[in-house]
């Protein structure tokens, strides 16, 4: 699966949009680096940053959604702190057996797949909240 931006999966959030086109890049550059044989140090270095990059996003989008009283910000956090587990999960196979065939399998599947289906669901809801409740400030 190749993972490459588009105008669709943006929220509206411009913030969130940006982290978003951030990993997916990252993301790509990943799985670049695993299919041309980079080496384990270089993936390493990778993945070491796509934790920390995914870390501060998520810090970021949660406090968005604290600072405006998004109601579903205690599901929204779960679903964070899952993706965060998995990640750690995938980690562990990398440090073990390096970037092979199986190793790009999961992070197509726990990373790219579930960021698609996040940012198209979760992030989704949380960007129209954001812009009803622009429609409904501008009311006032």
């Amino acid at each position: 699966m190749s993972i490459q931006w588009r105008k669709s999966y943006e929220i509206g959030v411009e913030e969130v949009d940006s982290q978003h086109k951030e990993l997916f890049k990252r993301i790509r550059d990943l799985l670049d680096a695993c299919s041309q044989n980079k080496g384990r140090q270089e993936v390493s270095k990778m993945i070491d940053f796509l934790e920390e990059y995914v870390e501060i996003h998520f810090t970021s989008e949660e406090k968005l959604h604290i600072k405006n009283l998004y109601p579903e910000y205690k599901g929204h956090k779960l679903l964070h702190a899952k993706f965060v587990k998995n990640f750690e999960e995938l980690k562990k196979k990398f440090e073990d057996e390096g970037p092979t065939l199986q190793f790009v399998g999961m992070v197509n599947k726990f990373v790219v797949e579930w960021l698609i289906h996040h940012i198209g669901t979760a992030d989704k809801a949380f960007g129209n909240y954001m812009k009803s409740r622009e429609i409904q400030l501008s009311r006032q």
